[in-house]
């Protein structure tokens, strides 16, 4: 059945078919390759450690590694020792004086409440 007032649909033959739906049309086109893109690695500096820092640090090998780490673990063991002992002495001379201890809540002051002003 045909259409009233209007041109017939165009079929496979004519020039106005969809060329996606024609086989002929796959087989003629040329298709190029996605080109890939490549990541470039660079180093950088971390805040605080410079590239030099960095690269030693990697070339050092990992026995080395462990062992300056239990090192430093050992340093700052005892630097914290030193400053509780340092504040137990404090507080102890704090004691003996009679000098009242106060709180860092304490030192820093009462705040006045603000009046209301709905009621």
């Amino acid at each position: 059945m045909t259409r009233r007032g209007a041109a017939p649909r165009p079929g496979f033959g004519s020039p106005h078919c969809a060329p996606q739906h024609n086989t002929d049309f796959f087989l003629l086109q040329e298709t190029t390759k996605k080109r890939t893109r490549r990541t470039i690695k660079a180093q950088r500096a971390i805040v605080g450690a410079p590239i030099d820092l960095i690269k030693a640090w990697r070339k050092m090998r990992p026995e080395a590694r462990a062992a300056q780490r239990i090192d430093d673990a050992k340093k700052a063991k005892a630097q914290n020792q030193a400053a509780k002992a340092q504040r137990k002495a404090d507080k102890a001379k704090l004691a003996v004086t009679g000098g009242k201890i106060q709180s860092k809540q304490g030192s820093k002051g009462v705040h006045a409440r603000p009046m209301p002003t709905s009621r």
